[in-house]
């Protein structure tokens, strides 16, 4: 999950067992909210798109790049915040 937006959807969606153990039964993720990619234009989403190959780029040489993901969580907070 990488932004702040799809930590919300699966957190209101997940159910919480002793010790604190986060779980998804089958019907769970089939009653959650949805994002309407519909809403992202395709300037945004060629921003995303971006902002992840770099993010993805810097994970996989070892030195994680946190203000890429800052920057797309700020993307969706924009689209999809009421």
């Amino acid at each position: 999950m990488l932004t702040d937006i799809s930590k919300n959807i699966f957190n209101d969606n997940r159910r919480e067992y002793g010790n604190g153990l986060h779980k998804f039964e089958p019907n769970d993720i089939n009653k959650a909210l949805m994002v309407d990619i519909d809403k992202i234009s395709k300037t945004d989403e060629k921003q995303i798109l971006t902002l992840f190959c770099e993010y993805r780029k810097s994970e996989l040489s070892g030195n994680p790049n946190a203000s890429l993901l800052e920057a797309i969580n700020g993307i969706f907070v924009e689209l999809f915040s009421n």
